[in-house]
């Protein structure tokens, strides 16, 4: 197939995914919903008025079971990968939340642009294109983002993570050559005690009781507000790590 069929069966695929509904009583004696690929049979009857009948192409009726095949292996694959994530994931929740995961993982299968649920639980979608960055609103709901990066550092990747609702993360990468600049935002929900290394020190800035820890040439600083914590650690001075942190804000 060419590149725009093959997008074109694929965004078939997810769409007919997406309009399934699935219940624990019957996901033993699940069938693969069919999806609209009627553009296929536009192609190649497109092509046919187009391509001379040469003996050594492939006679329409054999190119009719080849492209069947290819659907039903399609199909298999997708089965197949069902089936697995039900194994780990299904049976080990509850009946809501384990059939969202395997259609998300569906999802994630076909573009990995969407989230995936690991064997955990634990949904989580990594972000390498700053400019996609508000994708994890998909995974975490409100995003946090520094607003002040030190110079020479430049964006990595994020990871947005959700535990079940229970804990939500984000995760920034900055690098400036081999040196590693990293953001962690966490929000717990529930009860909750924050653990935060170093001494304690009130922020010029704001004002904020935070807490400071310098050692083997990496200067951490942290502190909880709520229900919520903020650590930066990088190997930069304390006033350039305290800028990093203050300048976290929602989107």
């Amino acid at each position: 197939m060419t590149d725009t069929t093959h997008e074109k069966f694929k965004k078939a695929m997810q769409a007919a995914w997406e309009d399934s509904v699935l219940d624990r009583e019957d996901l033993e004696d699940l069938e693969i919903p069919e999806p609209d690929l009627s553009f296929l049979e536009e192609e190649k009857e497109s092509k046919a008025e187009t391509e001379m009948n040469l003996d050594f192409l492939v006679p329409a009726k054999k190119k009719s079971c080849r492209l069947s095949r290819f659907v039903k292996i399609a199909a298999v694959l997708c089965l197949v990968f069902i089936t697995g994530s039900a194994a780990s994931i299904f049976w080990n929740s509850d009946s809501s939340y384990g059939v969202k995961s395997v259609i998300q993982n569906v999802k994630h299968f076909f573009s990995t642009e969407e989230p995936e649920v690991n064997e955990n639980g634990v949904e989580t979608l990594t972000v390498t294109d700053w400019n996609k960055v508000e994708d994890g609103k998909k995974v975490v709901g409100t995003i946090y983002v520094p607003e002040y990066i030190p110079e020479g550092y430049e964006f990595q990747e994020a990871l947005f993570e959700n535990a079940q609702g229970v804990q939500q993360s984000i995760f920034y990468t900055y690098l400036c050559g081999k040196k590693e600049l990293k953001i962690q935002i966490q929000t717990w929900h529930g009860d909750a005690d924050a653990y935060l290394l170093g001494e304690a020190f009130r922020s010029p800035i704001s004002g904020r009781e935070m807490y400071l820890d310098e050692s083997d040439g990496i200067c951490t600083i942290s502190y909880a507000e709520e229900n919520r914590n903020y650590c930066v650690f990088a190997p930069l001075s304390k006033n350039e790590v305290l800028k990093v942190v203050e300048a976290i804000k929602p989107r």
